[in-house]
């Protein structure tokens, strides 16, 4: 029989499928992971101004308390006696690492934090990672407690929230941000819990798990907490191709408002759907002038300008006068302090 009429070379490929004559067929390999991770990693320290080099090994951490628990993992307090240091240690899936979802690839995208390192003052210190008993195990530093715990405990109290914490905590977050802009980076998910801070007075930034790094300082992807996302990552007109670190400018303006008041501004949203018509639709939220000081009701206000291109950049708040009013002054140990030692009665639960 000659080819011609041989049925086995003569059927015709299906309609709108093409012939699957030289394509590989053989199964995608799975992805490897960005970073070869062990269960040793080497990190570095600076102490006394003179850097220091320690070599941490999985098995010989001492799993402390629980300290809180994110979108993407849990956090543990871990000592490591060979060295005597103590660090916050993230505990996130390792599935996330290898999985061939980009919406999951991007959450633990390990680049931004080792870009960060010890870098900038006003974000968690990031020391190093490891892979075991399939998990990642981030290392950074100890803080004593989030931003949302202690603006709980101070409106649970019945006290005021000086305007003098406040400022710090805007000047520390914005710092980060133009910290983080400069890096070509974004943070994404701006909101108290993410802040935190210790009896000594320092506020610090933390959770770089969904940070984004940006090209021509626009980010086209979307993470973060609805009840802090800008009216540019919901409305395509307001963002046009993407959006730029100002929308962590929103979630910094949407957090010193919760903080100075003890609520969340969009806490009457009925649903997702009440939310994001709160947020594109209505009136940016404000503070109520005759509570608050006109430096902070301005500060707020230019944080939460619905018009990206209008709201403040990282520069202009870390030269307006909310901030300079109380630059020259220390933070309030001692209010810090009374606060903090209620908030560590509480129980963490796991």
């Amino acid at each position: 029989m000659s080819e011609k009429n041989d049925p086995s070379t003569s059927k015709k490929t299906p309609k709108g499928l093409k012939s699957l004559k030289g394509l590989n067929l053989q199964p995608t390999p799975p992805p490897k992971p960005r970073f070869e991770l062990t269960r040793t990693c080497k990190i570095t320290k600076n102490e006394n101004g003179e850097t220091k080099e320690y070599t941490i090994c999985f098995d010989e951490l001492e799993k402390g308390d629980f300290l809180g628990r994110g979108q993407f993992g849990t956090v543990k307090k871990m000592f490591h006696q060979p060295t005597n240091l103590t660090f916050a240690v993230k505990m996130v899936n390792d599935t996330l690492m290898e999985s061939n979802d980009s919406r999951n690839s991007e959450i633990m995208d390990l680049a931004a934090p080792l870009k960060i390192g010890d870098g900038c003052p006003s974000l968690i210190k990031f020391y190093g990672a490891m892979h075991a008993e399939s998990y990642i195990w981030i290392l950074t530093e100890v803080m004593d407690t989030s931003l949302d715990r202690f603006y709980a405990k101070v409106f649970a109290m019945g006290i005021e929230m000086p305007e003098l914490f406040v400022s710090k905590v805007a000047y520390a977050v914005t710092y980060a941000l133009d910290f983080m802009r400069k890096a070509k980076m974004m943070h994404r998910d701006i909101k108290p819990s993410n802040i935190l801070l210790n009896y000594t007075g320092e506020i610090k930034v933390c959770d770089f798990g969904i940070s984004g790094f940006t090209t021509n300082s626009v980010c086209t992807t979307f993470k973060g907490c609805q009840r802090y996302m800008p009216p540019e990552k919901i409305d395509p007109y307001l963002s046009g191709n993407g959006y730029t670190i100002r929308a962590d400018i929103w979630s910094l303006g949407i957090s010193l408002i919760e903080i100075s008041t003890g609520e969340h501004p969009f806490k009457d949203s009925n649903g997702v759907l009440g939310l994001i018509k709160s947020i594109v639709q209505n009136d940016p939220p404000k503070l109520d002038q005759s509570k608050f000081s006109p430096e902070l009701c301005d500060f707020t206000d230019k944080c939460l300008v619905k018009i990206p291109d209008n709201r403040a950049s990282c520069s202009d708040l870390l030269d307006h006068e909310f901030i300079k009013k109380y630059m020259e002054t220390p933070n309030d140990l001692e209010y810090i302090k009374k606060v903090m030692d209620e908030v560590k009665k509480d129980i963490v639960e796991a």
